[in-house]
């Protein structure tokens, strides 16, 4: 019964879109009382998860088998992009069932919103792989990357099964064949990836926020280490707090305005590093700050967002302390800090 109630259930979420699709609609559909949806799964939700789980690996698993790992970037980039299409083909419903949950992301709980940012962050994740085998891009560049890349493959797939009236119908997609369309997808991944120096080029402080780039901040690190003591580091990473609470064209401004409060309520003596898109680190020469201190500073950058931006509820901001004596790699230990994080 219950791979009954997830096949119906399946089906009436691509035929009808998640919000429209009622548990009455699921049971009826199933021949089953509202009783006996609730011996197998405690909510509308709860099947939905595992309705898009259960996809998201099969598009994974043929995103990573059927992509070669060796030869040149064309030849990757075409791959992918013939892999991407060939699965919206073959499913149009899964792709119109991930935008619908990202335009009320607002009305989802935060399980859900993660499901479908991780639907995105593993196709843009699987092509970066491809493209940077050898890790060549440093961690802002990439994370600069995939967001691009994320923002051109929405707007593109969207457009294929919408096309200009932006009307699902998935009897008529707005694509002529496969190969037609790598034609058009291949190149421009190829032409992000190829600008990107050009959008980001190497820097002492990130022009947005002002907070130093990793490859500086790190320079700063091993200058003080050089003195044999043991440094302090505090790790805050605002990437739920930001994807969370805003649409896409907010956020430009949230980070600007963190790394200005971020200047505001730490000590001019503290050097502060924008590491990733949405993660900081900050470097206190003065010596430790005490966990309770950091935690109420925090705060208070929540509140004085909150102020131009009373659409913030969540406060799901990481923070945590980093000690690096001299003999440490901090590479290694940012790493670390990261994975866990």
């Amino acid at each position: 019964m219950e791979n009954i109630i997830l096949y119906n259930s399946r089906e009436l979420f691509y035929e009808l879109g998640y919000f429209k699709t009622t548990i009455k609609n699921i049971t009826k559909k199933c021949g089953i009382s509202t009783g006996k949806f609730y011996q197998y799964y405690q909510s509308k939700e709860d099947l939905l998860m595992k309705v898009i789980k259960k996809d998201m690996e099969i598009y994974k698993k043929e995103l990573k088998n059927l992509i070669p790992e060796h030869g040149g970037n064309k030849f990757k980039a075409d791959a992918f992009a013939a892999v991407l299409l060939n699965f919206l083909k073959k499913n149009p419903f899964f792709f119109n069932l991930i935008f619908e949950l990202g335009d009320i992301k607002d009305k989802l709980s935060p399980s859900v919103k993660k499901l479908e940012r991780n639907f995105w962050n593993e196709t843009k994740n699987i092509l970066i792989e491809l493209l940077d085998s050898n890790g060549k891009i440093d961690e802002m560049k990439r994370e600069l990357l995939t967001s691009l890349l994320e923002s051109e493959l929405k707007i593109y797939i969207r457009y294929l099964l919408t096309g200009k009236n932006k009307r699902f119908s998935p009897g008529n997609l707005n694509f002529l064949d496969v190969k037609h369309e790598t034609a058009h997808i291949s190149p421009m991944i190829l032409n992000t990836f190829k600008s990107l120096d050009l959008l980001y080029p190497d820097a002492i402080t990130d022009p947005l926020t002002g907070a130093y780039v990793n490859k500086y901040f790190f320079q700063i690190l091993d200058e003080a280490r050089s003195t044999g003591v043991s440094l302090q580091l505090i790790f805050l990473d605002f990437t739920d707090f930001i994807l969370d609470n805003c649409k896409s064209f907010f956020r430009d401004s949230l980070i600007k305005d963190i790394g200005v409060l971020l200047k505001t309520h730490f000590r001019d003596t503290d050097s502060i590093g924008r590491l990733c898109p949405y993660k900081f680190m900050i470097f206190s020469p003065m010596g430790n700050i005490p966990f309770e201190i950091i935690t109420s500073r925090v705060k208070n950058i929540i509140s004085d967002l909150k102020i131009k931006y009373p659409f913030v509820e969540s406060e799901g901001i990481t923070q945590k302390n980093l000690h690096i004596s001299p003999k440490d790699d901090i590479l290694k230990k940012f790493s670390r800090i990261k994975s866990v994080s």
